[in-house]
C-alpha cells in the first residue's frame, strides 16, 4: 500500500514540476480512478487472502482461494478496460474535467484502466504472500516497483520528453514489475499456497468481498472523497483551489497507505488467532495494532508539520504565493483527522479479520461514503473552504462514535458461519 501510495505522489511531483499547476489539475481529476482500481484489487486480494488464512488455520478447504482470486481480478477489471477503450470522453465527463482537461486526464487515465488487471493481480500476490509467510517478499517487490517507477517517470518526462501521460505509463509498468518479482522470486519457489484450478464459487466471493470490504472502503473512500471535494472546490475557488487540493489529495495517500498498510499487515496475524480460537492472542495483537496506528500517525502529523514547507515547493513550481497559502492551511486542518482515522481504519480491520461483516460494512460505509460525503456538503456550506478541508476529521469522528456504540450494542458478539 505504502508502494503504490508512492506512484501516486512520484507522479503527482514530476507532473508538478512538469506541467505545473495546470497538470496538478488533470491529475486530481484522474485520482478517482486510483481509489476504485486499487480498492478493487485490496478488496479481492484481502478478502480471499483473508479468507485462506482463516481456513487453513481451522482446517477448512482452502485449495482453490488462490486461483479464484486471480480470476476474479481479470472478471472485476474487465468492465474498467473496456470502458477506456471506448468511452474515456464520458469517464472525464463525469470525474469533472471541462475543456482541455477532458483531454489532458483521459490520456492519462486510459493508461491506469487499461492496465488495471495488472493493479490488482498485483494486490492479490501481495496479499497472498504476506499470508503464506512471506511479508519481506512483497515489500521489496513494491519498493523496487516504486523505485522503477519514480525512475520511469524522470525519464519519460523530462529525457525522453514524452509529454504528460507518459507519467502514467511510468505508473502502470511499475505494478507490472512488482509482479515478475513476486512470481519469480516467492510463488515459483517458496510458496506453500495451492493453485488448485476449479469452477468459481459465487458463494465463496461474496464471503471473501465482505471480508475485504474494509480495504475497499479504505481505498474506494479517498476516491469519493476526491470526486465530491473536486465539485465543491471548482464551484467555491475554481482551479486553484482544485490545485490545491491536488497537493492535499497527493501527500494524504502516503499516510493512509502506511495506516492501511499496518492494518492489513495485522490481519494475517489476527485471522491466524481467531482461525485457531486463541482469545487471548487475538486481544494482544488488537491492542497493539490501535496502538502502533495512533502512534504512527500521531508522528507522521508532526513530520508533516516539521516539513510542510519544503512538501509544498516540491509541487510549487511557478512560486505562486496564493497556492502555497491555500495549500498549506488545507493541509494543517485535513491532517488532523489522521488522529481518529488511525483508529477507525484498525478497527474495521480487526472486525473483518474475525469476520464480524456487519461491523465491517458500518464503519467501511460510514467512513468511505456516508459521513464524508455529509460533511463535505453541510460544512463547506457553513464555513466555505475551510468547512471542506474538516470534514475528513468530522468523518471521522462520526464513525468511531458509531463502530462504538453498535460495538456495545451486541457487535462483539457477531457471529458468521464459515463456508468454503
Amino acid at each position: 500500500m505504502l508502494g503504490f501510495s508512492f506512484y501516486v505522489l512520484a507522479d503527482s511531483v514530476f507532473i508538478a514540476r512538469y506541467a505545473g499547476s495546470d497538470g496538478l489539475v488533470a491529475l486530481n481529476l484522474v485520482l478517482p480512478l486510483y481509489g476504485l482500481i486499487e480498492g478493487l484489487g485490496a478488496m479481492i486480494g484481502t478478502g480471499f487472502g483473508t479468507s485462506y488464512t482463516i481456513d487453513t488455520a481451522s482446517g477448512n478447504d482452502s485449495q482453490s482461494h488462490f486461483f479464484q482470486a486471480l480470476m476474479w481480478c481479470l472478471i472485476f477489471s474487465l468492465p474498467i478496460v473496456l470502458l477506456a477503450t471506448f468511452n474515456m470522453d464520458f469517464v472525464m465527463l463525469f470525474l469533472g474535467a471541462e475543456g482541455p482537461f477532458v483531454k489532458m486526464g483521459g490520456d492519462y487515465g486510459r493508461y491506469l484502466m487499461v492496465f488495471s488487471p495488472f493493479f490488482m493481480i498485483n494486490f492479490t500476490l501481495n496479499a497472498f504472500c504476506r499470508n503464506d509467510n512471506a511479508p519481506s517478499v512483497a515489500m521489496a517487490a513494491t519498493l523496487v516497483g516504486c523505485i522503477m517507477n519514480v525512475i520511469l517517470d524522470y525519464v519519460f518526462l523530462f529525457i525522453f520528453k514524452w509529454g504528460f501521460a507518459s507519467a502514467a505509463l511510468a505508473t502502470v509498468l511499475s505494478p507490472c514489475i512488482s509482479i515478475v518479482i513476486l512470481y519469480f522470486c516467492h510463488f515459483m519457489k517458496k510458496s506453500a499456497v495451492p493453485f488448485k484450478v476449479c469452477k468459481l464459487k459465487i458463494r465463496l466471493l461474496f464471503r471473501c468481498l465482505s471480508l475485504g470490504l474494509s480495504s475497499f472502503m479504505t481505498h474506494f473512500a479517498a476516491g469519493i472523497t476526491i470526486l465530491v471535494f473536486n465539485h465543491l472546490l471548482l464551484g467555491l475557488a475554481g482551479d486553484p483551489g482544485v490545485a490545491a487540493y491536488s497537493l492535499v489529495a497527493n501527500v494524504a495517500y502516503v499516510p493512509a497507505a502506511i495506516l492501511g498498510g499496518i492494518a492489513d499487515g495485522a490481519q494475517p496475524l489476527l485471522s491466524e488467532s481467531y482461525g485457531k480460537g486463541n482469545e487471548k492472542d487475538l486481544s494482544c495483537l488488537s491492542r497493539l495494532g490501535l496502538v502502533s496506528v495512533f502512534v504512527s500517525a500521531v508522528i507522521m502529523v508532526v513530520l508533516l508539520y516539521i516539513f510542510m514547507d519544503p512538501v509544498i515547493w516540491l509541487f510549487n513550481r511557478d512560486n505562486d504565493s496564493l497556492f502555497y497559502e491555500m495549500g498549506k492551511r488545507a493541509m494543517l486542518l485535513y491532517s488532523t483527522g489522521y488522529f481518529v482515522s488511525s483508529l477507525n481504519m484498525m478497527a474495521i480491520s480487526i472486525f473483518a479479520s474475525t469476520e464480524k461483516p456487519k461491523l465491517e460494512a458500518i464503519g467501511s460505509i460510514s467512513r468511505g461514503l456516508v459521513c464524508i460525503v455529509l460533511c463535505a456538503l453541510v460544512l463547506s456550506h457553513f464555513w466555505g473552504i475551510d468547512g471542506i478541508w474538516l470534514s475528513f476529521l468530522t468523518s471521522e469522528l462520526l464513525t468511531l462514535i458509531v463502530l462504538l456504540v453498535c460495538y456495545g450494542f451486541g457487535g462483539r458478539n457477531e457471529k458468521r458461519p464459515r463456508t468454503s
